[in-house]
Parts: structure tokens; sequence; C-alpha cells
């Protein structure tokens, strides 16, 4: 028998530069669950099937239910991540608008302020006036 350790390193193939070995290790994680949240959901269904029905023949229907369930758990799966993420926008847009609508609620505050002022200054340069006029 031959070491792993002491395999030359010819026979081994390398990961391509750009490899990461911590996506792949939680790439197989995954899979490796969905592989056996698979095959219990198929147990469940095999013994729920062969409870009402003991037929030797039911063997090849649920053998490819496996691909079946997969092509399943994968559309659900990108169903999920499309509603998280069509919610984290939708909360992005609103936190967005709330942004707008403080940035001009505090330029329209700025404006009425200047039109006080501008109102005072009239209102004292017709005081002004009024008050040559009267001499």
């Amino acid at each position: 028998q031959q070491d792993p350790s002491t395999t030359s390193s010819s026979s081994l193939s390398l990961p391509p530069s750009d490899f990461s070995a911590e996506s792949s290790k939680e790439v197989k994680l995954v899979i490796g669950w969905l592989d056996f949240g698979l095959e219990i959901l198929r147990a469940k269904i095999m013994s729920a099937y062969s409870w009402f029905c003991n037929d030797g023949e039911s063997r090849r229907v649920f053998d490819s239910f496996g691909p079946v369930a997969g092509v399943a758990v994968l559309v659900l799966w990108w169903w999920l991540c499309r509603r998280i993420k069509r919610g984290r926008r939708a909360r992005e847009s609103v936190e967005h608008l709330k942004l707008i609508i403080k940035e001009k609620d505090e330029k329209i505050s700025k404006l009425l302020h200047q039109i006080a002022q501008m109102n005072e200054v009239l209102v004292a340069r017709h005081k002004v006036l009024a008050s040559k006029l009267a001499n």
C-alpha cells in the first residue's frame, strides 16, 4: 500500500489558480446536506408507499425520484433567493426614497427661511420709505 502523503505531485491534479478551497468546502457541505435530506425524503416516501401497497414494481418508479426531487429543490432554492433579493432591493429602494425626501425637506425648509428673511427686509424697507414719505 502507498501512503497518500507520499504520493507524487504529478499524479495529483492541481486546482485552478482562482480556486478557493473554502468555497469548495462550503459547496461540498451544502451538496452533502442536500443529498442527505433527499435520501431521508426518499426513504420516507418509499416507506409510506410500501405501507399502502407491497409491490416490487414500485422500486423502479421511485428510483427516478432523486433527480426529480433534486431539480425541485434547486427550483425552490432559486425562487427563495429571488424573493430574498427582491425584498432586499425593495427595502433599499424605500430607504433611498426616504433619504431623498429628507434632503428635499431640508432644502424646502432653507428656502422658506430665506423667504421669511426677504419678507423681513422688504417690510423694513417699506417702513423706511413710508416714514420718508410721511415727512
